[in-house]
């Protein structure tokens, strides 16, 4: 296969590898995998910046242990990569036993073998107009060519790492921004169903209140009786926004308007296939309101035949 050719496949399984999952380790070991393979690349490193502190740590590597990984950091302008982070220009060894910049850090390079030159390469990695860490490989040397050409490749593929990163940080962002709001929305819910927030001063309701108190700081299951309109699923979100479940999932099920098999397909979920029109697998209600709280809404209505084989089911 020609080099160009090999090129253009390489990098497109990098970039499959690289846009089909969020997990920085998987996808940068599956880059090394596809470099070790068709270039005979035997280790390589992946450092990022920490912009408080200045230094530079091994976020991931492959043919490293965990505590070579461990002793990867650099300051900036420290050896080879501290250098090409500080500036942003990529640097090449030829030679690693010839190049007095190469530190090895990590101490995971054997002793030289004779008549075997290794070479080391390494490249920045640019997001934004600044350098936030760099990408290193060691390669059996063959000729200067062959050396330029790996290190065009690799700054080729640092661009790719950089988008990765980038989506990652998008992610994690928005993930804590959902989770301020869940936050927020939690601690709204909280104060809307506080137990003062209730109406009623009458004798019954104190006691009421009384329960929902107790009940609240248990697991106990609990059945709420009351007629239609009365607030049944009120006292329900107390229960649960004044327990230690307030921040987990409140699901409701109106078992009223499911009979059967339906009712027991949301209770427990299924697979694809498991009955007529069961196109794909479904979560059951109790798996999702696990560690939280399942109302059941209008309970008494479920046939006794399903009560039974559900009261099996979740025992």
């Amino acid at each position: 296969m020609e080099r160009a050719e090999l090129e253009l496949s390489l990098l497109n399984e990098i970039s499959r590898a690289l846009g089909s999952t969020l997990d920085l380790q998987a996808a940068f070991d599956q880059t090394m995998r596809v470099l070790a393979e068709k270039l005979g690349m035997e280790r390589g490193s992946l450092v990022l910046l920490d912009e408080p502190t200045g230094k530079l740590r091994t976020e991931t590597a492959m043919g490293l242990t965990p505590e070579e990984i461990h002793r990867g950091t650099y300051a900036l302008g420290e050896g080879i990569t501290g250098t090409v982070v500080a500036t942003g220009q990529s640097m090449v060894a030829a030679d690693i036993k010839a190049d007095e910049r190469f530190l090895n850090r990590t101490g995971a390079r054997p002793a030289p073998t004779p008549g075997v030159q290794t070479s080391f390469i390494c490249v920045p990695i640019r997001t934004e107009g600044r350098t936030v860490g760099a990408i290193s490989v060691d390669k059996r040397f063959h000729d200067l060519d062959t050396l330029r050409s790996d290190q065009r490749l690799l700054e080729i593929i640092a661009s790719f790492i950089a988008q990765a990163l980038k989506i990652n940080e998008i992610v994690a962002q928005e993930r804590e921004e959902w989770l301020e709001e869940k936050r927020s929305l939690s601690a709204s819910l909280r104060g809307k169903y506080k137990f003062d927030n209730i109406i009623g001063s009458a004798p019954a309701m104190l006691d009421v209140f009384d329960t929902i108190a107790q009940v609240a700081s248990s697991r106990a299951t609990c059945l709420i009786l009351g007629e239609t309109g009365t607030g049944k699923e009120l006292i329900a979100k107390a229960i649960h926004y004044n327990s230690n479940r307030a921040d987990k999932p409140f699901i409701r099920v109106n078992c009223g308007a499911l009979t059967g098999t339906l009712l027991e397909s949301e209770l427990f979920g299924h697979v694809k296939g498991s009955f007529t029109g069961a196109i794909k697998d479904k979560m059951g209600r109790f798996e999702v309101a696990n560690l939280g709280t399942l109302f059941l809404d209008e309970i008494g209505t479920i046939d006794m035949g399903l009560q039974v084989k559900d009261r099996k089911r979740v025992v």
